[in-house]
């Protein structure tokens, strides 16, 4: 439903002025305004997949509206080819699980119907809710701290660093940087090797929420919930969430 909740909540920022003020306010860009490919310009869409999708997430909880920040970036950045003639309205509906089921969608001006029955469910096929992948980004992370080898070999691929990302206080700013760059690509690819299967998405949902726990914009509460962790470990949290508690309660 993760993807479907998306649609809804952008649809939302149209009808509902007072939610559609204060997410312009948490954007920081932008009216507030994303409920379309022309009304989502490039600005609200990088700012919210950046560091600001986690609390977009969270503000959208908030209001109602459940998903996993790679959902979220799944959606912009979806729009976004879209919007660029990258895709066309029928990979479109592939790419966010749509199932054309009546009529095909063949042009741009069509996806907007397309989008609008999606908000119904008349063309919505449900897809698997994101959350293990976060939950096999935390335990890479946390594999880093115990596994000698593997850490030196994570400190190559990204070029900074100790390669210990095992917790809030070890993610420094640059291997911070370094795994929300073109490397990240590589983290994964090098974590898939070691059985560890997650997305670059995945991965950079995961450094952002690790991020905005250290600025403190982000309790371990919100942590969990934004990356779905209980949804996907059945209440018990990793290693590495507990230690975002301890972190955001001071003993870190």
């Amino acid at each position: 439903m993760s993807i479907k909740s998306v649609f809804e909540f952008m649809q939302k920022t149209a009808s509902d002025g007072a939610l559609r003020q204060q997410f312009a306010t948490l954007l920081g860009v932008g009216d507030g305004d994303i409920r379309s490919l022309q009304e989502l310009d490039a600005t609200e869409a990088e700012t919210i997949k950046g560091e600001r999708g986690v609390l977009v997430a969270n503000f959208a909880a908030q209001q109602g509206y459940e998903f996993t920040i790679a959902d979220l970036n799944r959606v912009i950045d979806t729009f976004q080819r879209l919007k660029a003639g990258e895709l066309s309205a029928a990979q479109f509906n592939v790419l966010l699980g749509l199932e054309d089921t009546s009529e095909a969608v063949t042009s741009i001006s069509a996806v907007e119907n397309a989008i609008e029955m999606a908000y119904r469910g008349s063309h919505y096929e449900k897809i698997q809710t994101a959350g293990s992948g976060a939950q096999q980004v935390l335990q890479f992370m946390e594999k880093t701290a115990s596994d000698d080898t593997l850490r030196q070999q994570l400190q190559t691929v990204l070029g900074v660093g100790d390669g210990d990302i095992s917790a809030v206080g070890e993610l420094d700013l640059y291997e911070f940087q370094a795994l929300k760059s073109e490397r990240g690509a590589l983290v994964a690819e090098f974590a898939a090797k070691q059985s560890f299967e997650f997305t670059m998405a995945d991965l950079s949902s995961v450094a952002d929420a690790l991020r905005l726990v250290q600025n403190g914009q982000l309790s371990e509460q919100e942590f969990a919930k934004a990356l779905r962790l209980s949804e996907t470990t059945g209440g018990k949290l990793p290693t590495i969430a507990k230690i975002v508690e301890l972190s955001y309660k001071g003993i870190h």
